[in-house]
């Protein structure tokens, strides 16, 4: 059974692999080295706080990163990435 748990900034670099290992086989390749992924994350408002991994064996298995971003006047949450498995 994985251990879920909220992201830390460690996790970084493992969530980029693992991110790498889950599209592998989408349709269209998604070209995302570790710079591009933290780009992405910053753009979209990635929080610690919202976002959780799955570990089973000191990897990562599965993930949802969400980010919180303030529009106007409102502050909305948004899920990046829902939960994803790596297999």
């Amino acid at each position: 059974m994985p251990n879920i748990r909220k992201t830390t900034q460690n996790d970084i670099r493992p969530l980029a692999q693992a991110f790498r290992e889950a599209f592998s086989t989408y349709e269209v390749p998604l070209h995302m080295n570790e710079e591009r992924f933290l780009r992405m994350l910053r753009r979209n408002g990635f929080t610690h706080e919202f976002s959780y991994v799955a570990e089973k064996d000191g990897r990562i298995v599965g993930f949802l990163i969400n980010g919180c971003r303030t529009e106007s006047i409102r502050r909305a949450q948004d899920n990046l990435l829902a939960l994803c498995l790596v297999t």
